[in-house]
Parts: C-alpha cells; structure tokens; sequence
C-alpha cells in the first residue's frame, strides 16, 4: 500500500469537514424537520410518538434562535 501524502491528509480532512457541515445544515432546517414529520406521521399512527416529535421539533426551533 502507498504511503499517504500529507496532501492527501489535509484533502481528506477538508472534505470531512464540508460534508459534516452540510449534513448539518441540512439536518437543522425547516424542510428536513417537515419531512421526518411526514414521514413519522405515514408509519406511526401512535399519538404519543408524534406528539414527542412536534415537542422536539418546537424544542429545536426555540433553541435555533438563541
């Protein structure tokens, strides 16, 4: 096996960094939350299940603006 370049390393960290990010952003948006309710709402019809999630969704939003 080849020896790995620094270059290679500070490549392989730049990109980590930029799909953690966008996984965050994505993760932390409004769009990601109203599907993950769609979606939880389509196989779950137990009422306790989608009432914890709407609590964790207003819970994020409250905590997004601080």
């Amino acid at each position: 096996m080849k020896d790995v370049r620094p270059t290679s390393i500070e490549l392989a960290k730049a990109l980590e960094n930029f799909v953690y990010h966008e996984l965050d952003v994505i993760t932390e948006s409004d769009w990601f939350q109203e599907r993950v309710a769609i979606a939880l709402k389509k196989n779950f019809a137990d009422e306790e299940i989608l009432e914890k999630a709407q609590k964790l969704r207003d819970f994020r939003k409250r905590n997004r603006s601080r």
